[in-house]
């Protein structure tokens, strides 16, 4: 089935909407995946870490408040020191509830039993170091805070540096992820459009060539019909909008061989005529001869 040159830029034109309409769902669908990654990020995984380090700086400052508690000597900045160990303590569980609430791998759930343990473990310590220095007992409150309560704010310390670096590598994968998706929609993009320059530019010198062919044709019709040559055929092996042009010229040259056929049959005819009437005046010439002779003889 041929296709006229306007039905041929319909279709050209149909297949690069439907490219354009399949990269566009494709690079929503992508991007959609990177909002939500990136709400994923911001909402989940930067909040854990804030837990973490909230959690981090809350052990690291208890630890320093227990051994100030040692050095004050008035009794109302011992007690500003005990609550302010205590507003660090309710933070540190805060943080590790919300922590523990959006946990969702065996790994991270692993190291969150182990921090519960752990901060147990150092409350526990601490508590009784609180309970040495309220006593007044500094030496072994000092004691205890090296031998018992630093290294198990350590071992508490090492256990979060390590989730640190977990949610800090699925930070990174995230990211990776992310701009993976961001790449794979720039280059679809980029590519759609290198895509359809090249199309467009081979479908125009197409299109081009196909005019200027079918004009030619038209052309050299026309200059052979001028110089008066009726034999030429013409051959239209294409449907499109100069289909129209060549089907009329070639009724102009089917009537244009009728016409000079008719004036050639007229010709023929007064040929013949003029013929007849030359031997009728040759007959009658030689008759008046015969009849000049006549009378002289």
């Amino acid at each position: 089935m041929k296709l006229s040159i306007a039905k041929r830029l319909y279709l050209v034109s149909a297949v690069l909407a439907a490219l354009l309409l399949l990269v566009a769902l494709a690079s929503w669908s992508k991007l959609n995946g990177v909002v939500d990654q990136a709400t994923s990020v911001r909402t989940v995984r930067a909040e854990q870490l804030q837990r973490i380090a909230l959690v981090e700086l809350s052990v690291t400052r208890v630890s320093l408040q227990l051994r100030h508690a040692m050095l004050v000597k008035d009794a109302e900045s011992l007690a500003a020191t005990f609550a302010d160990i205590g507003d660090k303590r309710k933070t540190l569980e805060q943080a590790l509830k919300d922590y523990e609430r959006d946990i969702d791998t065996p790994q991270g759930q692993a190291l969150a039993a182990k921090l519960k343990a752990q901060t147990g473990d150092f409350w526990a310590v601490g508590e009784q170091n609180i309970q040495l220095i309220k006593d007044k007992r500094i030496d072994d409150a000092f004691a205890m805070l090296v031998n018992k309560t630093i290294p198990v704010r350590n071992a508490l310390l090492a256990t979060l540096k390590e989730e640190k670096a977990m949610q800090s590598a699925g930070l990174a994968d995230e990211l990776a992820l992310m701009a993976g998706n961001a790449a794979s929609v720039r280059n679809q993009v980029t590519g759609l459009a290198i895509g359809a320059t090249v199309g467009l530019v081979i479908f125009s010198l197409y299109v081009t060539g196909l005019l200027r062919r079918r004009i030619q044709i038209a052309q050299s019709l026309t200059e052979r019909i001028s110089q008066g040559d009726l034999s030429a055929r013409v051959v239209d092996e294409e449907e499109d909008e100069i289909s129209p042009l060549l089907a009329a010229m070639k009724t102009m040259q089917d009537s244009l061989v009728a016409v000079v056929a008719k004036v050639r049959q007229g010709a023929d005819l007064v040929a013949n005529a003029s013929a007849e009437i030359a031997e009728g005046n040759h007959d009658l010439s030689a008759r008046t001869e015969q009849q000049a002779s006549a009378l002289e003889e």
